[in-house]
């Protein structure tokens, strides 16, 4: 039995769920960087990932992924790191 959750083998919605987390952690890895920049970004699938993961938890009317920047301040201008905050 193969033990790797995959969108083809799952079974149910925490499975999906878990899936999800696994595709956001494997995003933010690749994402890396510090704060003279990331080293390989892709902030746009981050903020995906987090999306999906807020419609699975049925928490879009009260959240959303939306950008934030190095310091942790509101930026939609510029596309640092999504993060989750409320609506």
């Amino acid at each position: 039995m193969n033990k790797i959750i995959t969108e083809d083998n799952v079974q149910n919605k925490l499975e999906e769920e878990l899936l999800l987390l696994n595709k956001l952690l494997e995003t933010a890895v690749n994402h890396g960087g510090d704060k003279g920049g990331p080293y390989f970004t892709c902030p746009e699938a981050i903020q995906e990932q987090l999306n999906k993961y807020l419609r699975l938890r049925k928490l879009t009317k009260e959240y959303r992924a939306s950008f934030v920047d190095w310091d942790g301040e509101y930026d939609e201008e510029q596309n640092y790191f999504p993060v989750i905050m409320r609506k």
